[in-house]
């Protein structure tokens, strides 16, 4: 009878995931039918397979011209080229699926990014300290929030880096630490995502001399570049050469939701000084935070912190990258499931209201938000979890204290 109980909870986790999946993949087919794209959206997934492409073919992936020569096969009507802004050593990660056409490399690219962020949101739920047999709940976690489908929806590579970044949480607690510098290679895609993290490891490895982290970085990062090279050697010419010219538009010329954007638009776009502010402020804040937690480092303990604080303030982000703040979310959880039901309904109202709530009323029905409208989203999302972790860390972890902390006096 107990056997029977205890499977239950399991199946109607999976059961309310599997719906949350459902319910949202509908939502989002008026969006596909909108694109223009005859009802199909192939999402960045074209920039990344067209980029393979012709990097298999010894041309230039950075090339707007030949770009959308390649992207035509696939969508007819494409005026634009999607452009692959990321750095080089990213075609290391996509080149096997230039090797096959584009249907059969969108299904999948399509299926890795869904493991990707299962495998992930279980690892995850077991770094943090959850109960092994309830894994089930991270994948609750992971899939009822709107960054999760955007992701999936624009077949984004954001789940090979938050893999990047639990192979780096996961190895580095076995002390694992050339297995943990191999993962940077992953983190390293998109680098000013996580440009905090990368700060924290260089004053950590130095402070703890940790050499064998950057050996094994070096080595995955080397094995990512040469392979590229061996295809096209000017590879690094032509990516910097992207960002010179006029022919598409640059990551800068994008209003993004972020801080930045928003400092930017109020200053003017053209001052690039304004937009770099909030970094720098950053940067500053960090020399303090460090010299009071260097003794004590934890990189299970920091890195949702570090996440947070670096997608705050980084100049160009979309709300998609948010997944990568999935394991604030995920320790989020484990400590909600420790405190009781009245604490889960109380961390899941937050997590909606600052996570979901906005996005959904932005929106308006359309999928992806083009604009800085969700510029706040992370930073209030910042403000809610320092305020938590303040006073979880002065002990108030009980039930009672959140109630007292939020105001919330039943018997008054």
């Amino acid at each position: 009878m107990s056997h029977k109980h205890h499977k239950k909870p399991r199946r109607l986790t999976v059961i309310a995931t599997l719906l949350i999946c459902l319910l949202t993949a509908g939502q989002s087919l008026p969006a596909e039918r909108s694109t223009g794209f005859g009802g199909f959206f192939p999402g960045d997934f074209l920039e990344y397979w067209s980029s393979a492409r012709l990097l298999l073919d010894g041309k230039n992936p950075y090339s707007p011209q030949e770009q959308l020569a390649l992207q035509r096969s696939v969508i007819s009507n494409t005026q634009q080229p999607l452009m692959m802004w990321n750095p080089p050593w990213t075609l290391f990660f996509i080149l096997p699926f230039g090797l096959l056409g584009f249907p059969a490399a969108h299904a999948l690219w399509s299926i890795l990014l869904l493991l990707c962020l299962l495998f992930c949101s279980a690892c995850l739920w077991r770094i943090y300290g959850g109960p092994p047999d309830r894994y089930r709940i991270a994948w609750l976690a992971c899939f009822s929030v709107v960054p999760t489908y955007l992701t999936l929806y624009v077949k984004q590579i954001d789940p090979l880096l938050l893999l990047g970044i639990v192979g780096f949480l996961y190895f580095q607690e076995r002390k694992q630490w050339w297995l943990a510098g191999l993962a940077l290679a992953l983190i390293a895609i998109k680098p000013h995502l996580v440009y905090v993290f990368w700060v924290a490891l260089i004053v950590w490895i130095v402070e703890k001399r940790q050499w064998r982290v950057i050996l094994g970085g070096a080595a995955g990062c080397a094995v990512a570049i040469m392979i590229p090279l061996m295809f096209v050697p000017a590879i690094f010419g032509h990516y910097f050469g992207l960002y010179s010219t006029n022919a598409v538009p640059k990551p800068f010329d994008w209003k993004t939701p972020t801080l930045s954007t928003a400092l930017g638009l109020i200053f003017g776009l053209d001052n690039l000084w304004v937009r770099y502010m909030p970094p720098a402020l950053t940067l500053i804040w960090f020399i303090f935070y460090w010299r009071k937690q260097r003794i004590d480092w934890n990189w299970t303990e920091q890195m949702p912190l570090l996440l947070l604080v670096s997608q705050a303030t980084t100049v160009f982000a979309w709300v998609w990258d948010q997944i990568l703040l999935l394991p604030v979310l995920i320790s989020g959880a484990v400590w909600a499931t420790r405190g009781g039901p009245t604490r889960i309904v109380v961390a899941a109202l937050i997590g909606f209201l600052v996570i979901d709530f906005a996005p959904l009323l932005v929106m308006g029905g359309v999928l992806i938000p083009e604009g800085f409208a969700l510029f706040w989203m992370v930073p209030l999302f910042l403000l809610v979890y320092s305020i938590f972790r303040i006073q979880t860390t002065r002990g108030l972890t009980s039930v009672h204290s959140i109630k007292h902390f939020l105001g919330w006096h039943p018997n008054q």
